[in-house]
């Protein structure tokens, strides 16, 4: 996966890392590697676990959400 701050290492299915050392995370890749169907609930629930995990270890950290075929996290970087 190449993206502005990639090139991107791929860590664990569905979690890579970016060339500043970000966590990035792929819902799909997590429910398809948790065996779960694609849906939006789906997506939502491993979204808001990821982002309740992640705020109690780093709590000032920033989670960021986007929707598959949205180009707009490109402009954001």
């Amino acid at each position: 996966m190449i993206g502005p701050k990639g090139p991107y290492r791929q860590l664990l299915p569905g979690l890579s890392q970016d060339a500043e050392a970000n966590a990035v995370f792929n819902v799909a890749d997590i429910l398809r590697e948790l065996g779960m169907a694609d849906t939006p609930a789906n997506r939502l629930q491993i979204g808001q676990a990821l982002q309740d995990m992640i705020q109690q270890v780093h709590p000032t950290a920033e989670v960021r959400f986007t929707l598959p075929g949205n180009p707009e996290w490109r402009r954001r970087a």
